[in-house]
This record gives structure tokens, C-alpha cells and sequence, in this order.
């Protein structure tokens, strides 16, 4: 009976350590996917700051040299009235292109906003996975625990089977007992 109380008893200590176990696993698994996550979002962030700011430097030279251009134009049209109708058309071109590199610069935009929109979808889908192993966890906790009560429930029963054995075994030896001691009496008084 010790033997298998001491059994049960270790079976339910390893029980125990089992689930502990898993618990910091799944702990240390959540900290990882979460720092995970974080370091993804800053990455995006930062990477769409760098690029905003390499295409804000791009366009700015070019509306700077677009810019530039112009103001020379509009000089030389002050100083040279006879040549009007050449530097319109120059001012002409500049302006398309100035409304060009501006529809560019739009276009690339969007396509950047997209590319975050994107990366923001990833953190959000790593955000359910981090919700899913959470839900699972408490799953397996409450699998843990129901073994738990089980085991203490086996070790009940055991208990008072073993009490049981012991009765029968001890209520057959007392028979037995006056059974002899009749034999003797009756075989004493012949």
C-alpha cells in the first residue's frame, strides 16, 4: 500500500513539474513572439521612415533644380522680351515635368503606404497566433488539473480497497483463530 501511495505520490509530483514546465515554456515562447512582433512593427517603422525620407530628400533636389530652373526662366523673360515665346514653351516643360515628378512622388507614396499596410496585416496575424497559443495554454492547464483531480481520486479508491483487504484478511484470521481454539477446547475436554 506505502509502495503504491509512494507511487501515485510521484505520479502526481511528476505531473506537476510536467506542467510546470510547460507553462514556463510556453511563457518564455509567448515573450519570444511578442518581442518578436515588437521588433518587427519598430523595423517597419523605421525602415518607412528612412524611405519617406529618402524620397522627401529625392524630390525636394529635383523641385529644387525644377525650381531653380524656372526662376532663371522668369529672369530671362524680364531681360529678354523678344525671346518670350521660346522660354514659354521652356516653362511649359519644366511645369509637366515639375506635375510629373509630383504624380510620381504620389504613386510612390501610395506604394509605400501599401507596403506598410502590409506589415501592419503580419503584426496583426502574429497578434491572433500570440492570442491562439494563450487560448491553448489554458486548455492544457485545465487538462493538467482534471489529472490531477484524477490521481486523487485513484489514490481514494486505493485507500479504501486496501482498508477493505485488510478487514476481510483480518475477519478470515479472526475465524480461523476461534475455530482452532474450539478444536483445542473440544479436543482437551475428550
Amino acid at each position: 500500500f506505502n509502495e503504491q501511495k509512494k507511487k501515485l505520490q510521484e505520479d502526481i509530483n511528476y505531473e506537476k513539474r510536467a506542467r510546470e514546465v510547460k507553462s514556463r515554456q510556453m511563457a518564455d515562447r509567448y515573450d519570444s513572439i511578442q518581442k518578436e512582433m515588437t521588433d518587427l512593427w519598430q523595423g517597419a517603422k523605421d525602415e518607412a521612415r528612412k524611405e519617406k525620407l529618402l524620397i522627401t530628400k529625392k524630390y525636394e533636389a529635383k523641385l529644387s533644380v525644377v525650381t531653380d530652373s524656372i526662376e532663371r526662366l522668369e529672369n530671362k523673360l524680364a531681360n529678354e522680351e523678344q525671346t518670350a515665346s521660346d522660354l514659354q514653351v521652356l516653362i511649359d516643360d519644366v511645369a509637366r515635368e515639375k506635375r510629373k515628378i509630383l504624380d510620381q512622388q504620389k504613386t510612390e507614396e501610395a506604394g509605400f503606404v501599401r507596403q506598410v499596410a502590409g506589415k501592419n496585416a503580419i503584426i496583426t496575424q502574429l497578434q491572433g497566433d500570440v492570442s491562439t497559443l494563450r487560448l491553448e495554454l489554458e486548455q492544457r492547464d485545465a487538462i493538467i488539473e482534471e489529472y490531477e483531480t484524477s490521481f486523487g481520486k485513484i489514490l481514494k479508491q486505493s485507500v479504501k480497497l486496501s482498508g477493505k483487504r485488510i478487514r476481510r484478511s483480518g475477519a478470515r484470521l479472526r475465524k480461523l483463530v476461534a475455530r482452532d481454539k474450539k478444536d483445542d477446547d473440544s479436543s482437551s475436554f475428550q
